[in-house]
């Protein structure tokens, strides 16, 4: 691994933005697993119970949509039974049954709009004390019909089968609908005092009956909220089955950017910031091998500090480090592209490798790091060159060939910068081949 350049500041924020999202998330998911299942009825700790609620919701959706397509065809179909069973009180069914096909319609409809599963339940509620008012009503109208007619068995089974698909139906939405188990106690208990309020204010059953009626009701919601407990636990242990996954990922993850961030810290120099020695002999054995396949020219820049042991023991360690510092931020600026590498290879000794780059280009850069260093105007009163900081620099440059290696290139660009320091310093000094 070696260092191609700076990155940019906004790449670095947008890094540390992520890394605390995935922190959060890392943090939240440990929590709630930590806190699973506590309690009657079974729930997460917040956040994570929210986070399971929207992904049960998202499940569930398809099922409440078909629940509500079959209830829908059933409507339909016992309406156009009334018409050849009972056709005298068939309109009289039908403004019954209006109300609730126009629900069916609509929470089908509203099925397919966005975010329809985060008020789903209170849909399903809704449909059920319609439901609830519209069965009980026409089997009521259907029990009236067959009573005055007097004519036994018929009608009554017909006033039975709408009591049926009201048991049935109400059983068949709730379990369909993956309600919470909060949700479907909420539900029985609205249907179980709908059916009742319906039954002795408007339907005066006897005590008998009325105790057989809720006897059966009460059985089918005993089955549905038994069916939703254990449809919810199992989903819930399915929900936790995946975070856990995605947790054992995130950690992962973690671990292995953890590891890249150490093995960036470690090529590093520690006082410049710029790559050492180790991550520039990687970097540049790679390029060299890269530009002897690609027959391109591989450039080698050798930079030193002018007069540097006089600077540190005029102005101290940490002034030195300071101006080393900004040397080496001036050298990485030329250093971007990718394979481009700046780094600091001794005491005050720097080397930039740039690829793909003759020794025209390259010369010109260096320029551009001379001038660029010296108008950081840093004061240098030991200097007999100027009386700021100013560099030397050697440029060499060629096209690899199999006969050659890295050595080869690094002797050429010492020797330019031999040659820069013998003629005054401050200057660029090139050796092409």
């Amino acid at each position: 691994m070696y260092i191609t350049g700076l990155a940019s500041s906004s790449s670095d924020k947008n890094e540390e933005v992520l890394e605390r999202s995935e922190a959060a998330l890392v943090e939240r998911l440990n929590d709630g697993l930590e806190g699973r299942g506590r309690g009657f009825p079974i729930q997460f700790p917040q956040p994570l119970e929210q986070s399971f609620r929207t992904y049960n919701s998202g499940l569930a959706l398809p099922a409440t949509r078909a629940a509500s397509i079959v209830l829908l065809l059933l409507l339909l179909g016992t309406g156009l039974v009334d018409f050849l069973v009972m056709p005298e009180i068939a309109d009289a069914l039908w403004k019954v049954r209006t109300p609730l096909v126009g629900i069916s319609l609509a929470s089908i409809l509203l099925s397919y709009t966005p975010g329809f599963a985060a008020y789903s339940h209170w849909v399903v509620l809704t449909y059920l004390s319609v439901s609830a008012f519209a069965y009980l009503n026409m089997s009521h109208l259907s029990y009236e019909f067959s009573s005055g007619l007097g004519t036994g068995l018929g009608s009554s089974a017909y006033a039975l089968m709408y009591s049926t698909l009201f048991g049935v139906g109400s059983c068949f939405l709730l379990i369909m609908s993956r309600s919470l188990f909060r949700w479907s106690v909420l539900c029985d208990v609205t249907l179980l005092v709908l059916a009742n309020v319906h039954w002795i204010l408007y339907q005066s059953i006897e005590l008998e009956l009325l105790v057989a009626y809720n006897v059966i009701l009460i059985s089918c919601l005993a089955m549905c909220l038994i069916a939703n407990y254990l449809y919810e636990k199992g989903n819930r242990n399915h929900y936790l089955y995946v975070q856990k996954i995605r947790l054992a990922r995130f950690e992962r993850e973690e671990l292995e950017d953890s590891s890249d961030r150490f093995r960036f810290l470690v090529s590093l120099d520690s006082v410049t910031g710029v790559a050492n020695k180790s991550s520039l002999d990687r970097g540049y054995k790679l390029e060299w091998e890269r530009a002897a396949r690609r027959k391109s020219y591989l450039s080698l820049l050798v930079v030193t500090v002018d007069e540097f042991d006089g600077y540190r023991q005029c102005y101290g360690m940490i002034e030195a480090d300071k101006c080393l510092k900004k040397v080496a931020a001036e050298l990485k600026r030329f250093a971007r592209r990718p394979g481009d590498i700046a780094a600091r290879y001794g005491d005050d000794l720097f080397y930039v490798v740039l690829a793909d780059t003759g020794v025209e280009n390259a010369t010109l850069v260096a320029q551009n790091m001379l001038d660029n260093i010296r108008s950081l105007d840093i004061p240098n009163d030991f200097s007999k060159v100027e009386p700021q900081v100013t560099v030397s620099i050697g440029v060499a440059s060629l096209i690899p060939l199999p006969s050659m290696f890295t050595a080869d290139l690094t002797d050429k660009a010492k020797k330019a910068n031999k040659l820069s320091e013998k003629q005054g310093r401050n200057r660029v000094v090139s050796f092409s081949h």
